[in-house]
């Protein structure tokens, strides 16, 4: 899938504002013309946000948000509670992954069975 070897290719660095790209998501989900509740976002996170709000707002007004959280190596304990909370906030799946290399199983998992 395009989408998958698209996001697999972006580069994960510096600061996050985890509110602010899930506001941009929703902003781009909410231009399809595809019914409210088959409608989702997935959300590829160590769940760590250094710069803006608390996700866990934005994240309730989605239809539907899966998160993928991956461990941040300098605090796996909260990002990943942090990862499950959004997901939770979002009314979605959470799916945990060790390294990038399990990012397409993930992916491919919520895509077939959403």
């Amino acid at each position: 899938l395009k989408i998958i070897d698209d996001i697999l290719d972006s580069e994960a660095v510096g600061f996050t504002d985890i509110h602010l790209g899930l506001e941009k998501g929703l902003g781009e989900l909410n231009k399809t013309r595809e019914a409210r509740k088959s409608r989702f976002g997935i959300l590829i996170s160590d769940g760590i946000f250094n710069r803006g709000k608390n996700p866990i707002e934005v994240a309730k007004l989605f239809p539907k948000l899966h998160v993928i959280g991956m461990p941040a190596e300098n605090d796996a304990t909260q990002g990943i509670r942090t990862c499950r909370e959004i997901a939770e906030a979002g009314r979605g799946k959470f799916y945990a992954v060790t390294d990038y290399k399990e990012i397409p199983r993930a992916l491919i998992e919520l895509l077939t069975h959403d």
